[in-house]
């Protein structure tokens, strides 16, 4: 995905400030309060759509070309 898209940059800001928490709070009560989105394993769901629909996109975009 090319670096100036908006989509990698908005998900790339998300996943570096969640993983900044995640070596901040070994709690799990206290991560879950750090990233306010709801419980670790909704997070873990959160993750998973984002990977699906950015390899859709990538195809998407490599399919345009």
């Amino acid at each position: 995905m090319p670096q100036d898209a908006a989509y990698r940059k908005y998900t790339e800001q998300i996943v570096q400030q969640r993983s900044k928490a995640v070596e901040a709070n070994k709690d799990i009560t206290a991560l879950e309060k750090a990233i306010g989105c709801g419980q670790v394993e909704e997070l873990i769901v959160q993750a998973e759509n984002e990977l699906v629909l950015a390899r859709k996109m990538l195809g998407c975009m490599t399919s345009m070309l």
